[in-house]
Protein backbone atom coordinates (compact mmCIF):
# COMPACT_ATOMS: atom_id res chain seq x y z
CA UNK A 1 0.00 0.00 0.00
CA UNK A 2 2.74 2.30 0.89
CA UNK A 3 4.05 1.78 -2.73
CA UNK A 4 0.72 2.82 -3.99
CA UNK A 5 0.99 6.21 -2.09
CA UNK A 6 4.63 6.73 -2.72
CA UNK A 7 3.36 6.89 -6.57
CA UNK A 8 0.62 9.42 -6.30
CA UNK A 9 3.26 11.57 -4.83
CA UNK A 10 4.85 12.01 -8.71
CA UNK A 11 1.00 11.99 -10.19
CA UNK A 12 0.82 15.41 -11.63
CA UNK A 13 -2.21 17.62 -9.79
CA UNK A 14 -2.34 20.29 -12.71
CA UNK A 15 -5.25 19.56 -15.15
CA UNK A 16 -4.11 22.31 -17.35
CA UNK A 17 -0.27 21.36 -17.72
CA UNK A 18 -1.90 18.08 -17.94
CA UNK A 19 -4.49 18.57 -20.59
CA UNK A 20 -1.76 20.88 -21.96
CA UNK A 21 0.54 17.66 -22.30
CA UNK A 22 -1.70 15.32 -23.66
CA UNK A 23 -2.84 17.75 -26.48
CA UNK A 24 0.66 17.90 -27.51
CA UNK A 25 1.24 14.28 -27.68
CA UNK A 26 -2.18 14.02 -29.89
CA UNK A 27 -0.97 16.79 -32.31
CA UNK A 28 2.46 14.66 -32.43
CA UNK A 29 0.65 11.14 -33.12
CA UNK A 30 -1.32 12.93 -35.76
CA UNK A 31 1.37 14.41 -37.33
CA UNK A 32 3.63 11.49 -37.43
CA UNK A 33 4.66 8.97 -39.83
CA UNK A 34 3.66 6.08 -37.95
CA UNK A 35 1.58 3.35 -39.78
CA UNK A 36 -2.20 4.53 -39.71
CA UNK A 37 -3.46 1.70 -37.52
CA UNK A 38 -0.56 2.30 -35.00
CA UNK A 39 -1.79 6.25 -35.26
CA UNK A 40 -5.36 5.70 -35.04
CA UNK A 41 -4.27 3.27 -31.71
CA UNK A 42 -2.02 6.31 -30.06
CA UNK A 43 -5.02 8.66 -31.23
CA UNK A 44 -7.55 7.10 -29.32
CA UNK A 45 -5.47 6.30 -26.27
CA UNK A 46 -4.36 10.02 -26.14
CA UNK A 47 -8.45 10.90 -26.68
CA UNK A 48 -9.26 8.55 -23.61
CA UNK A 49 -6.76 9.99 -21.61
CA UNK A 50 -7.57 13.80 -22.34
CA UNK A 51 -11.29 12.67 -21.59
CA UNK A 52 -10.36 11.09 -18.10
CA UNK A 53 -8.46 14.01 -17.18
CA UNK A 54 -11.72 16.53 -17.70
CA UNK A 55 -13.55 13.86 -15.83
CA UNK A 56 -11.47 13.97 -13.08
CA UNK A 57 -10.33 17.30 -12.25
Amino acid sequence: MIKNLDLLKEVSCNKEKDLHDANKMLIEVQKSDLLQKDKELKTKVLKDIIRNIKEIF
